[in-house]
């Protein structure tokens, strides 16, 4: 029980001394919404300041947003929140984790900010993964590892027909200025990616538990400009990571993430001594099977191998 005791030890301190003070409950789906809304009315989402925050994202994250284009900015931030419990239920039942996995720190960060992770994360688990990278683009690297080709071919597609129909010209006028914003709000991030030596152990690490559960662990170990609440994607291969996960859950601290990758990659090559075939046949079977099933056997390679 060491683990959800952590979870729920870091989601009190997070409740405690920053979320009620700031009162950022539902802030993220406050601030798209407000953005969403003014992109149907023609004006520059990019513009939009709640809290004093401004929204960074490139064009496609706004479409789910629309939903709660039309309601005040504090019910559409509440609303998300409601919906970002629901898909990351639905997320972890598909998963078969247990329901302790709600509280993971990270998922829970993005659930009460009403940010779109745990869409994204259902989107992969449950589908349609084509679509959760139009709204994260660092989701397409699960579905890599995952070998989901035809959910990155029409992804493409999709992404194709967004350059027609969404406000792409007045992303990209505010490129320079939202990598700034970027960059101060995630003090460099929290991965590896800034720390050449660092960086190389950590890909190094990723490519000794294999591609399957590194294409899950890369965005928290190596992405740049990583956030906190980017490890939710991660979640499908943490599951029976628990050091990784544990990792991840610290905020605040950087590269803890690709440390715990590290170790648990070297404890592993210690104790199999690196059983090649034993991981090709994980990954084999994997690419036969999609969805759902893909991902709750990313989270458990050896109880399924186990069960042939």
């Amino acid at each position: 029980m060491a683990l959800p005791s952590l979870f729920a030890w870091v989601d009190l301190v997070l409740v405690g001394a920053i979320f009620l003070p700031s009162r950022s409950l539902g802030a993220d789906g406050a601030l798209y919404s407000a953005a969403a809304t003014a992109w149907l009315t023609g004006a520059d989402p990019w513009d939009v300041v709640e809290r004093g925050v401004r929204i960074v994202a490139p064009p496609p994250t706004l479409v789910p947003f629309v939903l709660t284009s039309w309601m005040p900015t504090s019910v559409a931030g509440f609303t998300w929140v409601a919906a970002g419990v629901i898909f990351a239920l639905l997320a972890v039942r598909a998963l078969r984790a247990p329901l302790w996995w709600l509280l993971f720190p990270p998922l829970f960060v993005a659930i009460f900010h009403g940010s779109i992770e745990p869409l994204v994360l259902a989107l992969l688990v449950i589908g349609p993964g084509s679509i959760a990278p139009l709204l994260k683009v660092y989701a397409a690297i699960p579905l890599i590892g995952m070998r989901r080709w035809r959910s990155l071919a029409l992804c493409a597609l999709f992404g194709l027909v967004t350059l027609v129909v969404l406000p792409w010209p007045q992303f990209l006028s505010h490129s320079s200025d939202l990598v700034a914003i970027t960059e101060s709000e995630t003090h460099g991030g929290l991965s590896a990616f800034g720390v050449p030596l660092l960086a190389v152990l950590t890909l190094a690490a990723l490519g000794a538990l294999g591609p399957l559960r590194a294409s899950f662990l890369v965005v928290p170990a190596l992405w740049p400009l990583t956030q906190f609440h980017y490890a939710v994607i991660a979640l499908p291969a943490l599951i029976d990571l628990p050091v990784v996960a544990a990792g991840a859950s610290i905020p605040l601290v950087p590269y803890l993430s690709a440390l715990a990758v590290i170790v648990v990659a070297g404890a592993e090559a210690v104790t199999s001594g690196l059983n090649a075939g034993a991981v090709t046949g994980w990954s084999r079977s994997l690419i036969h099977r999609r969805g759902r099933d893909s991902a709750q056997m990313a989270a458990r390679p050896e109880r399924e191998r186990a069960n042939g």
